[in-house]
């Protein structure tokens, strides 16, 4: 987060308000645009069970389409 100069705060709005999409195995990417930030979309790459697990924030994301 630090690295990517992603706030806690900013976070909590993409787990809560993001666009999740799922990748398969319990495993999902949450997005979401942040008006202000010139590095959109932030993203979560996360592990889907009883809680959602970050295991990684990105920036300037984009989803590839499926081949």
């Amino acid at each position: 987060m630090a690295k990517r100069q992603v706030t806690l705060a900013e976070v909590k709005t993409l787990i809560e308000q993001g666009i999740l999409s799922e990748k398969g195995d319990g495993q999902a990417w949450i997005s979401h645009h942040f008006q202000g930030r010139g590095d959109n979309l932030v993203c979560a790459a996360v592990l889907v069970a009883d809680a959602v697990i970050i295991k990684t924030v990105m920036v300037d994301w984009q989803q590839r389409q499926p081949s």
